[in-house]
């Protein structure tokens, strides 16, 4: 399943893992605390629930894709992108257009 970690401080990383492998104490511990869930177009951006209050640093990245639905906000510290839910629940695979978005944001902001 291709998800995109976004570090804070570098490039995306696209992961390719087994859903089994992507449990929640995994992406607890690529945020580095408790997830909010932040639903975008075909994806969802998981964050550290506190980050703001931890003064995490600010992801470029993470918030540029926040633009889309608010533009009065940021994301601190790392995210992870997944796909949306499916019928039972769990997230899905990243659309390719989306990783594609991703890293347009990533060269952008980086040149």
């Amino acid at each position: 399943m291709k998800i995109i970690v976004i570090p804070f401080n570098s490039i995306p990383i696209l992961i390719n893992e087994p859903k089994k492998n992507l449990n929640h104490i995994w992406l607890h511990d690529q945020v580095n605390g408790y997830l909010e869930s932040v639903t975008l177009p075909n994806s969802i951006l998981l964050i550290n629930e506190e980050g703001k209050l931890q003064n995490l640093p600010y992801n470029k990245v993470a918030s540029e894709l926040f633009r889309i639905i608010n533009t009065n906000d940021v994301i601190v510290g790392n995210a992870v992108l997944v796909g949306p839910v499916d019928n039972e629940g769990n997230f899905t695979q990243i659309p390719q257009d989306i990783i594609d978005h991703v890293m347009d944001i990533w060269n952008a902001i980086n040149n």
